[in-house]
């Protein structure tokens, strides 16, 4: 994917942009002190309010954050992050992402934890751990990163963000100025691919379930965003996203409705109809998309299937 890297504010860190500060590849730990608590904003929404611990990397005071919050952000931009105590790595999943092509400033490093973009190592650096005030008198230690190398990691990942001592962290993804709808994919049919010549039946009731992947013109994927579900068929389909009934309108060819994409970028919707329907996808700022429909339908009592669509 393209990359258009926006560093983060990194001289504010902790101390200010009146006190630059100087940091190495490596650290060494005396331990942390509370700070105060500072929002992490995303895309505009406060996601948290963490304490912030300050400590020492290589002889500079910097900024530490629980990376149970930066897991929290994380998710909110459509990456996965997992943490692995015993092997003290940090594990991030991006969808589309070449980790590969990532370089992150100052290079790979060393450390005591090792950070993985979709299996590769991308950086090492030093964590600490500590207890969470936010936890209250019984709260276990858990592990805190310094804000500095998220940032260099962050910026790596084409995500957009800023922090300082007054205002918090701030994340933000890419405006998309087009997005691109994948292949339509369907699952819980009993027969069928979805092509005309073998469209999805559905025998049991349970509907068929009908995804599409949103990115933006990097590759990134894009949450929130608006997917339009057309349905030409005579009956009007029931459709759910996850547990939530969707709302059906009639148009000049059938039948609409429209999901949002979740935090991965992906528009997902449950099918339940009378006889059968031709679905297409549409979203606004389209860039490409799945031009080809797809094919489901529906057994009647008598195991008859009326082919409506058109």
């Amino acid at each position: 994917m393209k990359r258009t890297l926006t560093s983060f504010a990194a001289a504010a860190v902790v101390l200010g942009a009146a006190s630059p500060l100087a940091f190495a590849a490596t650290s060494s730990s005396t331990g942390l002190t509370q700070a105060g608590q500072l929002p992490i904003v995303v895309n505009g929404q406060v996601l948290s309010n963490p304490y912030e611990m300050t400590g020492q990397d290589s002889g500079n005071t910097t900024g530490f954050f629980p990376i149970y919050y930066f897991d929290q952000a994380l998710a909110k931009i459509g990456l996965t992050a997992t943490w692995n105590g015993s092997t003290h790595t940090w594990a991030i999943t991006a969808p589309g992402v070449n980790a590969s092509t990532i370089s992150v400033a100052g290079g790979v490093g060393t450390g005591n934890t090792t950070v993985t973009v979709n299996g590769t190592v991308v950086k090492m650096f030093n964590t600490q751990a500590a207890k969470d005030p936010a936890g209250g008198p019984k709260a276990q230690e858990t592990t805190y990163l310094p804000i500095y190398y998220v940032n260099n990691l962050l910026t790596a990942l084409n995500i957009h963000g800023s922090f300082s001592g007054q205002t918090g962290l701030n994340i933000s993804t890419p405006q998309a100025t087009s997005i691109n709808l994948s292949q339509i994919s369907l699952t819980g049919q009993t027969v069928g691919t979805g092509t005309l010549a073998s469209p999805a039946i559905d025998q049991t009731g349970n509907g068929v379930t009908v995804s599409t992947t949103v990115t933006d013109q990097n590759g990134n994927p894009v949450p929130n965003a608006n997917v339009t579900f057309n349905f030409a068929g005579a009956n009007a389909p029931t459709v759910t996203s996850g547990s939530t009934n969707v709302s059906v309108s009639a148009t000049s060819t059938g039948w609409s409705a429209t999901v949002a994409t979740n935090a991965q970028g992906v528009a997902s919707a449950t099918v339940k109809g009378i006889g059968s329907y031709a679905v297409s996808l549409s979203a606004p700022l389209t860039g490409t998309s799945s031009a080809t429909p797809v094919y489901v339908g529906f057994a009647n009592s008598d195991g008859v299937i009326t082919p409506d669509w058109k």
